[in-house]
């Protein structure tokens, strides 16, 4: 939160005189320390609902005053009305994606954001690198993210591929700046599809299975299909 609301943070508002750039970064970084952060170490309880419920109204008070925050809270609503209908894949996706969030560490970051991705193209048991390799990139222009290729592709994998079998991970090995931007751009495809997968009901159900997700990645496929239907997949 300071780091965002600082005086050149993405989520700073030029327009403030500094101090209330100051109060409007504490408003932020103390709502997450009080209410956020112990419920993601321990278990919470609220006796009192009345207690809850103004803790509820706090972090949309928080959501409304943000317009990225407004953004955020559209694509929340996306979430809680699809939750339980998702593509399993899709979930699977989003744990992987939330856990990579969370860690400190280079290498598990890789392994996770690779899972993820892998929970939306993977679909054989073999040749995994290669078709990592050729579906990634097809996933990039799907979701209209630019800067990921074939050759990048197969590098995340086969680095995931050396930390999880217990190797030296070469790409992290001297973290230098291209390992840095490797990994920034394939958590940055991951959130860009997720972000998709959660709004359009119709480019999610191309995930439901192996077979939808074969179909979608065909050579001969030239266009996704997108929407809204609503609803669980056919």
């Amino acid at each position: 939160m300071k780091t965002a609301f600082r005086e050149d943070g993405p989520l700073s508002d030029p327009s403030l005189e500094a101090g209330e750039q100051q109060a409007r970064m504490a408003l932020y970084w103390g709502a997450i320390g009080v209410f956020k952060n112990p419920s993601s170490h321990r278990q919470v309880d609220f006796d009192d609902p009345t207690l809850a419920s103004e803790v509820i109204l706090l972090a949309d008070l928080l959501l409304r005053l943000d317009a990225d925050a407004s953004a955020l809270r559209a694509l929340l609503t996306s979430y809680w009305a699809r939750e339980t209908d998702l593509p399993t894949r899709v979930t699977r996706a989003i744990w992987r994606a939330e856990l990579a969030a969370w860690t400190r560490w280079a290498e598990q970051m890789l392994a996770l954001v690779v899972g993820a991705l892998e929970s939306l193209i993977a679909t054989r048991g073999e040749r995994l690198t290669k078709n990592f390799g050729r579906r990634l990139p097809r996933l990039a222009t799907m979701v209209e993210f630019e800067g990921l290729d074939e050759a990048l592709a197969r590098r995340l994998y086969e680095a995931r591929s050396q930390g999880v079998h217990g190797h030296r991970v070469d790409l992290l090995a001297e973290w230098e700046e291209r390992a840095v931007d490797d990994v920034r751009l394939a958590y940055g495809l991951l959130r860009r599809t997720l972000r998709r997968l959660v709004e359009d009901d119709a480019f999610s159900c191309q995930f439901v299975d192996k077979s939808a997700i074969d179909r979608l990645f065909s050579p001969r496929r030239v266009s996704v299909s997108a929407g809204t239907a609503a609803g669980p997949c056919p």
